[in-house]
């Protein structure tokens, strides 16, 4: 498999269900993409991939994310570094199998079995959700209208 194929996979996939003239969309585009890049470590190439290893690589003191102003920086990976050679499962590294990933569907966003208090949610509910609250804001909304109105037009 070339280099980056698979990323190029993973994107298409993610470029496939990302409205991108929304942009709250965008922004989820660039979070996912940043976690698949942070997250996706080390795949061999000329043997079946048997175990993928994972690295949370921990943000800096005062920095929530990376961006283009506030780009990581090399420095930022001495631990990674020396974690590279000598891997072991720790509470920023963990591996998981290829069978697991593809038991999975290749979805890659794991998160850390180390921190148990990390909540990942489904995106299928979020968006049920989501469209569950916007129903109960339209009726609100159409409530707090026809109570305006009738204020406003003594009830005409």
């Amino acid at each position: 498999m070339k280099s980056g194929h698979l990323m190029r996979q993973v994107i298409n996939r993610i470029v496939g269900s990302v409205d991108f003239n929304k942009a709250q969309d965008r922004h989820l585009f660039g979070d996912l993409y940043e976690q698949i890049l942070r997250d996706l470590r080390n795949f061999t190439k000329g043997t079946p991939t048997q175990e993928v290893w994972f690295y949370e690589h921990p943000y800096p003191p005062g920095v929530k994310s990376y961006n283009k102003t506030r780009p990581m920086r090399s420095e930022e990976f001495a631990a990674e570094k020396a974690w590279w050679n000598n891997r072991v499962d720790n509470e920023q590294a963990w591996k998981v199998s290829a069978a697991d990933i593809k038991a999975r569907n290749y979805n890659l966003h794991l998160r850390n079995p180390h921190s148990p208090d990390a909540v990942v949610h489904d995106p299928q509910t979020l968006l049920a959700d989501y469209a569950a609250l916007q129903v109960k804001i339209g009726a609100t909304r159409a409530k707090l209208r026809g109570v305006l109105n009738a204020a406003l037009h003594g009830g005409q």
